[in-house]
């Protein structure tokens, strides 16, 4: 009833006469009965539990917080930041980015001031400037995201020093050992001078703790383990198989469907994650929108050969995203759609919008930026092979294989591609020996030439022979595809490579 009846006073729909609120002594007792009835608790209480499982689900929820308005737990003030980081990662609202900031400034302050013993003060604290940063990199603000990521670092580390049994600790750790333990070898001296330390291994590892345990954020803990196992460890089977145990319990995610969905396309899955991304638009009434997954549907059409699906999807996304990242490359792609159909002219109508919009951040963008200022599009049946090959349209890459020979290419590094795309097609479908011989050959006839097929052919025989024990085969070719200079895809193949080294010396 007390509770009942200071909500009621709180809300406006119990009204105090006149009389008593002039009353000081009546003021005094309000004043303690209202603070004991809203004392705050640092853990998740059970309306934290439900935001929080409806917002990892990008779900539609009508939740904003008054910093002038008492709040039953300051998970609230988490969950808040988590919503408004994630809808803004989405949407890419740049309109919204002000407020943004200011909000957490201010949720972050009230966390801060806090007095107690609590550690959900530091995890929340370390999460909020993690969140922050995520949005900073995806608005190009790179400064201020390392700022970010120092103060989570300093901050996280303290609070697992002072509650080493706190199991939430793990997750911001293990996320910041990664990031961390990604930066390229030639910014290391920035890593030492900020004072952060860290591997990927040991953020998996830490990841690894939450994710096995009865945490609030195992699930979270499980989402970030499969992106890092499929993009860093190339290991896609495990994550996969985790993921779809969680699609069973939780039906209407659409974060999960969209993390799946990324993941079935990067294991050359992506008539699954079609079927995953055509259920979306069941979801829009309850759902936020999410239009960067019909880029996705675009690219697994663009694999297909199905051009016209494929520019009905690419266009939604165009015409209905917000922000600037994926856009060159969604125009690239549009111009690829017209060039694979045979209709040149429109080909070079997007080429030339592709090169004045968006922005060059992302790897996507980048690539199509390369792309742009050739002088000529790409050989088309090289194209279509690589896209179906990439799709898991298999039957489709060898019947393109079967109707030509490398001596039907003008130019030689078309030759070469030819032969490592066949080379790629063999080692998806699981023939190795042809596989192998295909890459070797890619490496021999490329020479000094600087085209990523031959780090890339180094990088798949490393994996090749991991995948057949052969350790000393393996660690000899995951250096030598770090052993390339100036190539286009240096950063990711070198990360590739350098994580494929540790997981051998792991096993010894």
């Amino acid at each position: 009833k007390k509770e009942n009846f200071m909500t009621g006073i709180s809300q406006g729909k119990i009204k105090v006469g006149v009389s008593l609120k002039a009353c000081p002594f009546f003021i005094f007792i309000l004043t303690i009965f209202y603070t004991q009835s809203y004392s705050q608790q640092w853990e998740f209480d059970d309306q934290s539990k439900f935001l929080y499982h409806e917002i990892l689900s990008l779900k539609k929820v009508d939740f904003e917080l008054n910093l002038e308005e008492p709040v039953p737990s300051y998970s609230q003030y988490y969950i808040a930041s988590l919503k408004e980081t994630l809808e803004l990662l989405i949407s890419e609202d740049e309109a919204k980015l002000d407020n943004y900031d200011d909000a957490v400034d201010s949720r972050f302050y009230a966390i801060e001031v806090a007095d107690t013993d609590s550690p959900y003060q530091g995890f929340y604290l370390a999460e909020m400037r993690i969140q922050s940063a995520f949005i900073q990199i995806k608005f190009g603000d790179n400064l201020s995201a390392i700022w970010n990521i120092r103060q989570a670092y300093k901050i996280i580390s303290r609070n697992s020093e002072k509650y080493p049994e706190f199991l939430p600790n793990y997750k911001s750790l293990g996320l910041l050992h990664i990031i961390i333990g990604s930066v390229p070898d030639k910014y290391s001296w920035i890593l030492t001078l900020l004072g952060l330390d860290g591997s990927i291994e040991e953020g998996i590892a830490e990841l690894q703790i939450l994710s096995s345990s009865e945490s609030q954020f195992t699930y979270e803990a499980d989402l970030l383990l499969a992106l890092v196992n499929t993009y860093v460890q190339q290991d896609f089977e495990n994550p996969i198989s985790k993921l779809e145990i969680w699609s069973l319990k939780r039906k209407d995610d659409l974060l999960l469907k969209y993390i799946l969905s990324s993941i079935y396309m990067k294991a050359a899955r992506s008539e699954d994650a079609l079927q995953l991304l055509i259920s979306y638009n069941q979801d829009i009434s309850t759902h936020i929108e999410f239009h960067f997954l019909n880029y996705l549907m675009g690219e697994i059409y663009l694999q297909k050969g199905h051009y016209e699906a494929a520019g009905i999807s690419y266009s939604s996304f165009i015409d209905n995203y917000q922000g600037v990242n994926y856009l060159k490359d969604a125009h690239y792609k549009m111009s690829l759609r017209y060039w694979l159909d045979g209709n040149s002219e429109q080909a070079m109508n997007y080429s030339r919008l592709a090169k004045i919009v968006g922005r060059t951040v992302l790897g996507a963008d980048k690539h199509a930026t390369i792309q742009l200022v050739k002088s000529e599009m790409p050989n088309k049946e090289i194209m279509k092979i690589r896209l179906a090959t990439d799709g898991g349209y298999f039957p489709l890459a060898a019947t393109i294989i079967a109707s030509i020979s490398s001596d039907s290419f003008e130019y030689e590094k078309d030759k070469i591609e030819f032969i490592y795309r066949k080379a790629r097609l063999f080692h998806k479908i699981g023939e190795l020996e042809a596989a192998i011989e295909l890459y070797l050959k890619t490496i021999t006839d490329i020479g000094s030439e600087p085209w990523y097929f031959a780090p890339n052919s180094a990088l798949q025989l490393g994996y090749i022979y991991r995948e057949l024990n052969k350790t000393d085969l393996a660690f000899m070719y995951f250096e030598k595809a770090l052993s390339y200079r100036n190539h286009e895809y240096k950063s990711s193949i070198d990360n590739l490579a350098k994580s494929g080294i540790a997981s051998l010396e792991e096993k010894e």
